[in-house]
């Protein structure tokens, strides 16, 4: 082997089996080919027998290290066209979209360019000689490339091989944009049908407020609707085929929650179309005007109209029992007025006006809050006139609720309801009258009761009385004592029975049979009983019935005196 007319390696013998024509391989140690440069490589042949040599002709061997365009490529060239290249772009650009690559260093023949567009490989171009000239070299894309490409922006860029098999750096980015696939336009602002009225108040948000999207060109099944209602978003909804036919394309719930946390004021409302993971358009805003902040406390809890953050109101009867119930009303009560007492917020505030409701009476007590109320921070009591109570009557279960109202404000808040029983003496046990004393049936013409040795029991009757109906529950208390007038209570002689009034007691009164154990305890002395008769009104007491009673031995007859007769 020749190499630059030096003799290299060991020379190789044919041997005689040799053919013209067969090869014979010769190396080149690697330490004569590391540097750049063109070198001269021949071989030479030497006749063994006569000693003659002949060396073959030249090849000239190219060693090459260096990648093209040294550290920099500069980007490629597209037309002004591609800042937004749409279907009739191309076709005014004849249906190939050409860019121009400029001239980089080292640039030969042979050399392949290689593009890609963002991510996804494009088409190649191996430079021509005749290409070198002019200094820059033209790409195409057709357009069956540009079609299956995504639509929206992308990053062009491109690497150069050299035959040598050298790859040069990444070429500096071209940015085109891409709107082939019926890009979506004319877009119009969404609609809130709640907001036409000019106010989306409380009551809109219960019943639930809407965000409705127009129809729009080139609506494509798939597209995703990114809906924002102020700063918030209500998250993206992807048009079905049926919907990209409709009119409005779909409609978007707002959750009362959003409407919220968004507050009261002008909101805008808008709307972004995305296909294929890029923001194709943006819709002109809506703007609409809020108010769902209640007076006093917000209301945790909008599924239902009651505002569970304000307390039910309390009812208070002003009659002089000691051991008064709320919410009840009794007989003394009933001819009185009644106060209620609603539970103190901190978030009230001076005007807000608390109006009260009793029953089905249409027109509520109000009382405006001042800001000595609001300084003070303590439970609101509001008069319940006895005119009131009577309008409305008597029930187990009167509904009194209020209402939470603000001059400056057109929501209105909703307490729980609070049921009240209510209690006139006309419905009582007895109406009007006091209930009767029950009746010692075996008391003699003296009401003095002798229970011989044989007797079991002593009948105490209760006698039919007014409002008495099946199922009333009478209890009976009876009590004995050790001398005839006054005396002490005798605790053997004691007990308290009870019963329930039955259909056939309607007429005849209800009996109830004592132990005569209980009188012969009394010996001598005196018995009382009392009852007390509750139905679904309310309870009501009887007088007190008492007899004399003498166990002792009945005396001998008295004879009459002759002298007198």
């Amino acid at each position: 082997m020749l190499f630059n007319n030096s003799l290299i390696g060991s020379a190789k013998s044919v041997t005689a089996s040799g053919k013209p024509g067969d090869l014979v391989t010769l190396e080149i140690p690697s330490g004569l080919w590391e540097q750049e440069g063109i070198y001269n490589v021949q071989y030479l042949a030497t006749d063994i027998g006569g000693g003659l040599s002949k060396a073959s002709p030249i090849i000239p061997l190219v060693i090459d290290r260096t990648a093209p365009g040294a550290l920099l490529l500069a980007s490629l060239i597209f037309p002004q066209q591609a800042k937004a290249l749409s279907q009739q772009d191309i076709a005014d650009l004849g249906g190939t979209l050409t860019a121009r690559l400029p001239g980089y260093f080292d640039a030969k023949w042979g050399d392949v360019v290689r593009t890609y567009w963002g991510a996804q490989p494009g088409p190649t171009h191996t430079v021509q000689a005749e290409e070198l000239p002019a200094g820059y070299i033209n790409l195409s894309f057709d357009q069956p490339f540009l079609d299956q490409l995504a639509d929206g922006e992308v990053l062009v860029t491109y690497t150069v091989t050299d035959r040598a098999g050298n790859v040069s750096v990444v070429s500096e980015p071209a940015l085109i944009k891409l709107n082939l696939k019926n890009h979506p336009g004319d877009l119009l602002a969404p609609v809130v049908p709640q907001a036409q009225d000019g106010l989306i108040d409380n009551a809109d948000a219960r019943r639930g407020v809407q965000v409705q999207i127009p129809p729009y060109t080139h609506a494509q099944a798939g597209d995703a609707i990114k809906v924002s209602w102020g700063n918030l978003s209500l998250g993206e909804h992807t048009l079905t085929l049926e919907h990209a036919t409709q009119t409005p394309l779909f409609a978007l719930a707002v959750p009362y929650a959003t409407l919220i946390s968004a507050g009261d004021g002008t909101i805008r409302v808008s709307y972004q179309v995305i296909r294929d993971g890029q923001l194709q358009a943006t819709s002109p805003d809506l703007e609409v005007k809020v108010q769902i902040r209640l007076p006093g406390p917000q209301d945790a809890s909008p599924e239902t109209l009651v505002n569970e953050a304000l307390a039910p109101p309390v009812i208070k009867g002003k009659s002089d029992h000691p051991d008064h119930d709320d919410n009840l009303l009794d007989e003394e009560d009933y001819l009185l007025n009644a106060d209620a007492l609603i539970a103190w917020r901190e978030e009230f505030s001076a005007c807000d006006q608390i109006n009260l409701f009793w029953g089905t009476c249409p027109t509520p007590v109000t009382r405006a809050l001042n800001q000595n109320d609001i300084d003070a921070a303590q439970d609101v009591v509001i008069c319940v006139p006895n005119r009131m109570i009577v309008e409305e009557g008597v029930c187990r279960a009167i509904d009194v609720r209020y209402t939470v109202t603000h001059p400056a404000n057109p929501n209105t808040a909703y307490s729980p309801s609070q049921s009240v029983r209510v209690i006139c003496r006309a419905q009582l046990p007895g109406g009007e009258n006091v209930l009767a004393a029950p009746q010692f049936a075996e008391a003699n013409a003296s009401n003095t009761l002798t229970p011989d040795a044989e007797a079991e029991t002593i009948r105490l009757v209760v006698k039919p009385y007014r409002n008495m109906r099946a199922g009333d529950r009478v209890r009976l208390s009876f009590a004995g004592f050790d001398d005839f007038v006054a005396g002490l209570m005798l605790e053997a002689a004691s007990t308290a029975v009870e019963q329930t009034v039955t259909e056939q007691e309607l007429l005849q009164g209800c009996t109830f049979n004592i132990s005569a154990a209980l009188f012969r305890a009394i010996d001598v002395g005196r018995a009382e009983a009392r009852y007390i008769i509750d139905n679904n009104y309310g309870a009501a007491h009887s007088l007190k019935a008492d007899a004399y009673v003498d166990c002792r031995p009945a005396a001998l007859t008295c004879a009459l005196d002759p002298k007198l007769m």
